[in-house]
């Protein structure tokens, strides 16, 4: 569900409570600690700074509204109080400037799991009264808090020494990958009870949606120093949530949800990690941006919007690339049986190859398999082992196409 579906739900269900109220509905927000704001008539010059924010707040700099801006900083005052979560605002705010807002800051915030994408507000006597809504509060936020920052702790000083950026990234990954389940059933029932769609249910709770492995692996790069935001769209015509992650000095998508496959999907691995845009919007779409949407289409749509979806076009720290050899010639070198080689000691259960852009991939893979390339590798590769372990040299090939990846399966004699 989206947020606007969120906001749509709520409002009626408050506007029906607040009318049986016996007190007023200024003595409401009143005793619940309200701030107030005074809107901006006209745009200043530039913005000022906000405080008390995260290094990488790429949603709210990309935020063209001063008054979305405002409503975004009282968002942030009120989720770190962990109190009160109702204020009220001078002036009326439209759905898609609240829709905007609340976005905006919980992409910039994954560690304020606790604040949910629902909300609730009305417009009454020229201000508009707002209350944020937290899927866990009091002593018990408090208690998950210390547990939740203590993990993040150990999980950061558990990540590889002196590493680079791409290495503390793929530990991210992995750690997602190996240490948090995808919540099937939430999907199945678009229910979501707990932290499933937060960092709190990846790392904590250790079972996620898609939103939650993302906002959890924006959350873990950003500790590492590694800038990562949070992208929202489709996929497989349903709401999705991935990254992306800038790793020196570009920006690449990851799917660490898609990288998941609870072992059911042996041949993938990690071929959703540092992609180009042409090879993720294969099968991803990302939501339009807020300043390319009118507020009529935010309207009519089911969907999520971005603030911020940065360009992504290198492949150099693509994890094939970075781990596998290249085939920029058929006729070859060493390297490409002594990559089968290894991986022969190593056990492993396949093997793959990245075919070099400056090749045909299709014309590369037919030739690779039916001219005997592959069969002469492997039986290199059996010579430099000393035929241990042995493989067979009749195989299965798998190809995949827009990572420009091919993949053969290890079978030993």
């Amino acid at each position: 569900m989206s947020i606007k579906q969120k906001i749509a739900a709520v409002f009626g269900i408050v506007a029906v409570i607040i009318s049986f109220c016996a007190c007023s509905i200024d003595d409401v927000f009143q005793n619940s600690g309200n701030s107030s704001y005074s809107a901006q008539t006209t745009e200043p010059s530039s913005a000022v700074p906000p405080k008390k924010l995260n290094n990488y707040a790429y949603s709210y700099n990309s935020i063209e509204s001063r008054k979305v801006k405002e409503l975004y900083m009282l968002i942030n005052e009120k989720a770190r109080l962990l109190l009160s979560a109702a204020f009220k605002i001078e002036g009326e705010i439209t759905d898609f400037q609240m829709g905007e807002a609340l976005e905006a800051y919980r992409n910039d915030h994954p560690e304020v799991f606790w604040l949910t994408s629902e909300i609730s507000y009305f417009y009454k006597d020229g201000n508009t009264f707002i209350n944020l809504s937290y899927n866990i509060a009091g002593e018990e936020l408090i208690k998950a808090k210390k547990s939740f920052n203590s993990t993040v702790e150990k999980i950061i000083d558990d990540a590889p020494r002196n590493s680079s950026d791409y290495e503390k990234e793929l530990y991210v990954n992995n750690y997602l990958v190996e240490n948090c389940s995808y919540d099937d059933k939430a999907t199945e029932t678009e229910n979501v009870v707990k932290n499933e769609n937060d960092a709190y249910g990846a790392l904590i709770d250790k079972t996620a949606v898609c939103e939650g492995y993302a906002r959890a692996f924006q959350l873990l790069c950003n500790k590492l120093g590694i800038e990562c935001v949070t992208i929202s769209g489709i996929a497989d015509n349903e709401n999705h949530a991935w990254n992306c992650a800038k790793i020196d000095g570009d920006w690449y998508q990851v799917d660490t949800t898609w990288n998941d496959t609870d072992g059911k999907d042996t041949i993938t691995e990690n071929d959703y990690f540092n992609l180009t845009d042409e090879q993720m919007y294969t099968d991803h779409t990302a939501s339009v941006l807020y300043k390319d949407c009118t507020e009529e289409e935010y309207d009519s749509s089911v969907y999520w919007c971005n603030n911020f979806v940065p360009e992504c076009t290198a492949t150099r720290y693509n994890y094939y690339r970075q781990n596998y050899v290249t085939i920029s010639d058929l006729s070859g070198s060493s390297e490409l049986f002594e990559s089968i080689a290894e991986s022969a000691l190593n056990n492993e259960d396949y093997c793959s190859f990245v075919i070099d852009n400056s090749l045909d991939y299709k014309c590369t893979v037919y030739e690779l398999i039916n001219n005997g390339y592959l069969a002469e590798w492997i039986d290199k590769a059996n010579d430099l082992n000393g035929d241990s372990p042995m493989l067979s040299n009749t195989c299965y090939v798998y190809k995949k196409e827009k990572l420009r990846v091919v993949t053969f399966a290890m079978t030993y004699i």
